[in-house]
Parts: C-alpha cells; sequence; structure tokens
C-alpha cells in the first residue's frame, strides 16, 4: 500500500507541476529568480519544467495504473535524485542561494527517501505482469 501512495503522490506532483509551468510559467518563474522573456526562453521554459514535468508525472500515473509500482519507484529515485544532485552542485559552485533552493532539494531529497523505503519494503510483490 505504501508503494502505491507514494507512486500516486509523486505522479499527481510531477503532473501539477508540469500543468502549472505549461499553464502559467510567467508567475512561477519569479519564485526561483528566473527571467524568461516572451519567445524562444518561454518556450523553452514551457518544454523543460511543464512538459518534462507533466511527461514524468504521465508515466508515473501509467505505471501506477498498470501495477508497475518498481519501474514507477526507480523513475522517482532517478529523476529526483538526478535533480538533487543538480541542485548539490548549484549550491556548491555558486553559494548565494534562495531559501527556495533549499527547499526544492528537502522535498527532492524527501522524496528520493520515501521512494527508496517504497522500494525496499515492496519486495517481489511490487510488479504486476502486463
Amino acid at each position: 500500500m505504501y508503494q502505491r501512495i507514494i507512486l500516486g503522490i509523486s505522479a499527481m506532483v510531477f503532473i501539477g507541476i508540469g500543468v502549472a509551468f505549461l499553464v502559467t510559467p510567467q508567475s512561477l518563474l519569479p519564485r526561483v529568480n528566473i527571467n524568461a522573456t516572451p519567445g524562444t526562453a518561454l518556450t523553452d521554459v514551457r518544454a523543460v519544467y511543464g512538459g518534462l514535468d507533466l511527461g514524468i508525472g504521465l508515466f508515473l500515473a501509467f505505471c501506477f495504473v498498470r501495477g508497475q509500482l518498481r519501474t514507477g519507484l526507480v523513475a522517482c529515485v532517478f529523476t529526483l535524485g538526478g535533480l538533487s544532485c543538480g541542485r548539490i552542485l548549484g549550491i556548491g559552485l555558486n553559494r548565494e542561494q534562495d531559501m527556495i533552493t533549499y527547499y526544492l532539494l528537502a522535498a527532492e531529497v524527501l522524496g528520493v527517501a520515501m521512494a527508496t523505503t517504497a522500494l525496499m519494503m515492496g519486495g517481489p510483490t511490487t510488479e504486476r505482469k502486463l
């Protein structure tokens, strides 16, 4: 049950972030000190922050619906782990950070820990054959 909860929440969070950045990136970008002008920059933000998150979220939702819990949780660990690594590297290279950086890092590390715990708890029943 824990595996399904973690995967379901992860799917919803990624989908929510993706949709938000696709629809209203201008309202979200100031929170992370990004200034993207309309045109190429804003389109790239929509693609990377919106489209990529939406795609990951839909994949996680697909895994949830199909009972591929292990696959979805592994995707969570790698995706959130990659984001965490990038953020840690950024903090190390650029010491001047706003608190949002640390909040996002904490959320990502917590997500990795929860998905990893779910994987460890899952055992062989975490995967259902298609």
